[in-house]
């Protein structure tokens, strides 16, 4: 209806965000599946930084550099997009001039998947980065490494203990998440 609706008033930057936020939506909501594709993942991401830069007058760039041979291995839905956000959030945005870029890079090294997500936001200590997934004395985690302890969580529960993620970080030099699981084709029970 809304797409509709800006086409008849010849709005074409609605028509494109309301199809953003329908991708985005579609690709969130998986069909009901907990293991998607890379690609999947990476079309998610795509509409939420599309919408970002809507939001945030194009001060994002995303650099994509997803080999063929990565795109069809399946991870857990849902485990980019929580962290490109936050290096929006968290590493763009506070920036003195908010803008940045993030790069998302994926490799398979023999049978294990790698996935680095780059931001040259604001940085952290490293202090800080350490514990993005531990819980603080009251065991509870709060803002952003709710979200990060949750990936880390689906990863080493649907591919085990050795797996999950991993952060560097210095304050000035932006941050990296490090991901690896095993590089899986097809989604196995």
């Amino acid at each position: 209806l809304l797409k509709w609706k800006a086409a008849k008033h010849h709005d074409q930057e609605i028509q494109e965000l309301v199809t953003a936020l329908s991708n985005y939506y579609r690709k969130s909501l998986a069909k009901g599946e907990d293991i998607v594709t890379v690609m999947d993942e990476i079309e998610h991401i795509s509409a939420y930084v599309y919408i970002q830069n809507k939001r945030f007058d194009d001060c994002i760039g995303l650099i994509l550099e997803i080999p063929e041979d990565v795109k069809g291995c399946m991870i857990p839905r849902i485990t980019l997009q929580p962290i490109v956000e936050n290096a929006v959030l968290h590493g763009l945005l506070e920036k003195p001039e908010p803008n940045g870029t993030i790069l998302i890079r994926a490799e398979k090294k023999d049978e294990l998947l790698e996935i680095i997500i780059r931001d040259d936001g604001i940085g952290m200590e490293r202090e800080k980065a350490d514990k993005l997934l531990t819980e603080d004395s009251e065991g509870s985690i709060t803002g952003s490494g709710y979200g990060l302890k949750n990936i880390d969580e689906r990863i080493k529960l649907t591919f085990g203990k050795n797996y999950g993620l991993r952060f560097d970080s210095r304050p000035g030099d932006g941050t990296t998440v490090m991901i690896t699981m095993p590089a899986r084709m097809e989604k196995q029970e």
